[in-house]
């Protein structure tokens, strides 16, 4: 057996409530949100057909990036165990690239996007594909970003896995159709995540805590609840607006300071 691949699903402790890494990112913007989800689905609001586009775009993008890869095995099972079990054959086996392998450390699960080795004696390089331009990211989606990557990294060392190079594969805005062989860019997030990864076991505890209380959180709505995108429960946590508020002012710069202020009808 391959040392380096040894333990692609790691220690299970069942008193330890399972997390994935939308979880993470979930609950590292909004603690509220993190519970309702976990606790009453029912209450997100229904996609918008720019969500199921976004959700779409997301997919072919996926696919996209996986021929810049030739030769790699898609872990393509949607049951975890079965995904582990397969991802752990496939390392064990010596394979060079694996798209959607899945990991598994104290009940936080993963799927990576992309893991690549040049051959079985060197270290995987990491890749995290995003159907974006990576045009002037706001600072929420670079926060996303870095949940994002940090704690699949994070899950991956605990496993002993030695990463290499640690990047973000996005579209290539200077790319014209028909010439695709540029259609990607990558951003070296090794360091962006570096200020991450120390607080990781820190802020699984806390989002454990928050499941484990026997009531939502209370949280009054704020600008995180429109950044990086809207909050699926945004429309729930909202319901006492009035029908005609602030809120319905086109171009309000300072809805949230008027929030905060009591003054909420128009």
């Amino acid at each position: 057996m391959n040392n380096q691949s040894s333990q692609g699903s790691g220690e299970i402790n069942d008193t330890l409530i399972s997390l994935d890494k939308s979880h993470y990112v979930l609950g590292s913007r909004c603690a509220k949100a993190l519970y309702l989800d976990h606790y009453s689905p029912t209450l997100r609001s229904e996609p918008t057909s720019q969500d199921r586009k976004t959700r779409a775009a997301g997919k072919i993008v996926g696919e996209a990036a996986r021929t810049q890869f030739p030769n790699g095995l898609l872990i393509e099972s949607f049951n975890n165990e079965e995904a582990l079990r397969k991802t752990q054959q496939a390392m064990d086996e010596g394979a060079l690239t694996l798209f959607e392998g899945a990991f598994r450390y104290n009940n936080v699960f993963i799927r990576v996007d992309i893991l690549s080795r040049s051959s079985v004696d060197v270290a995987w390089d990491f890749y995290e594909v995003k159907a974006t331009t990576y045009k002037d990211p706001t600072k929420e989606d670079k926060q996303k970003f870095r949940c994002d990557i940090a704690l699949q990294v994070w899950v991956l060392q605990k496993l002993k896995i030695p990463l290499g190079k640690i990047s973000l594969m996005h579209l290539n805005r200077e790319c014209r159709h028909p010439h695709l062989e540029n259609l990607f860019a990558y951003q070296d997030y090794s360091d962006e995540i570096s200020n991450e990864l120390p607080h990781i076991e820190e802020h699984l505890y806390d989002l454990r805590k928050v499941l484990e209380a026997s009531s939502v959180p209370q949280q009054s709505i704020s600008p995180h609840c429109e950044k990086p995108h809207a909050c699926p429960f945004e429309a729930y946590c909202k319901k006492d607006i009035p029908e005609l508020s602030i809120f319905n002012i086109p171009r309000n710069t300072k809805k949230w300071e008027q929030y905060n202020q009591g003054i909420i009808s128009i």
